[in-house]
């Protein structure tokens, strides 16, 4: 039997959150309960902190996102911080907190390599906030 040598992960964040592998499919419905924009008040106001503006959209794709994440820590243990209050601030903030080092620049186009994502940080919530960056997530 054929097995890849490696894990490919393809996201795509423009229809929702879908995370898909040769061997794992999940894709969550934008109007799924648990993907409501409820109850994401320290992801709103910590972005707003930091300048950004997150429209209800893009808080159900963070989301989105955390349940994929749930999925995926199941069977490749990416991390140990799981509760969304948790995520919220650990992964997701911290991950924004990259745009200081961006501060200038136009982000519209820009293409940024993320090294080692692991689950995706900070790749994916950037990619997820600003929409218009080309992000290649390499892990």
């Amino acid at each position: 039997m054929d097995r890849p040598l490696g894990r490919s992960i393809r996201l795509d964040i423009r229809e929702g959150i879908r995370f898909s592998s040769g061997c794992y499919n999940s894709a969550h419905s934008m109007t799924e309960p648990a993907a409501r924009a409820d109850d994401a008040r320290i992801l709103i106001e910590g972005a707003s902190a930091l300048g950004i503006r997150l429209s209800n959209y893009q808080v159900v794709q963070f989301k989105q996102y955390h349940q994929a994440l749930l999925d995926w820590n199941k069977t490749a243990g990416l991390t140990s911080v799981t509760e969304w209050n948790h995520v919220e601030g650990r992964h997701f903030l911290d991950s924004l907190t990259a745009l200081s080092a961006m501060s200038g620049l136009d982000l519209d186009g820009l293409q940024l390599l993320d090294v080692g994502s692991g689950g995706g940080f900070p790749g994916v919530p950037l990619a997820i906030a600003f929409p218009g960056l080309e992000m290649t997530l390499l892990d």
